[in-house]
């Protein structure tokens, strides 16, 4: 359902079915994503789907499967969406988390990650239209990793020592990662640089 929210008793101005149950979504002025599930009668007949709309029209423009993505939701750990971008993170065998990127611009692609039997907690993952960041949880901490939405290159790895708890939120041109210690640090994602390094 689309709301305006601005209007007296957020006015609803339309609604688009797009079967299943929404996992994220993402918009702009522009665009928006959403990213859904569907049950099939068993595990492995079920499917994640991604809608892409234009806006202002909300127009359809493309409704397909994440093909490279694990069919099993429990074993779902996180999901992100922008205007041309869904992401989601899943447990792919005992010692494996599956990142799918779908974007509008360069199709579907995946990276496994080993995270062997150390991983603690459930993943923490935020997207934008250029970037992702994914926060893993071990018995020490917590690691960022920073990645090219286009190519899931690794571009750096922050550690949090001791923390349990992290939050993950895209600006413009920076990473806000803050966490439970009282740590909140600012990275220049255009050089890498640590725009700020505070304690709270």
């Amino acid at each position: 359902m689309i709301v305006d929210a601005l209007e007296p008793g957020f006015a609803a101005l339309a609604a688009f079915p797009v079967g299943g149950h929404a996992g994220a979504i993402g918009r702009s002025p522009r665009g928006c994503t959403v990213l859904s599930r569907h049950a099939g009668n068993t595990p492995s007949s079920s499917i994640w789907l991604r809608a892409s709309f234009e806006l202002p029209s909300w127009t359809l423009r493309a409704h397909r499967p994440l093909r490279k993505a694990p069919v099993v939701f429990h074993g779902v750990a996180g999901l992100a969406a922008t205007a041309s971008t869904a992401a989601m993170v899943a447990h792919h065998g005992s010692s494996t988390l599956r990142l799918v990127v779908a974007r509008d611009a360069s199709g579907e692609s995946h990276l496994d990650l080993d995270v062997g039997s150390e991983l603690s907690g459930g993943p923490v993952l935020e997207a934008n239209e250029r970037w992702l960041a994914l926060a893993l949880a071990d018995a020490a901490g917590l690691a960022v990793l920073l990645l090219d939405a286009a190519g899931l290159a690794r571009r750096m790895m922050i550690r949090l020592e001791g923390a349990r708890h992290v939050g993950l939120r895209f600006q413009e041109d920076t990473l806000t990662v803050s966490d439970d210690r009282g740590r909140v640090l600012v990275v220049e994602l255009a050089y890498g640089g640590l725009a700020r390094d505070l304690r709270v």
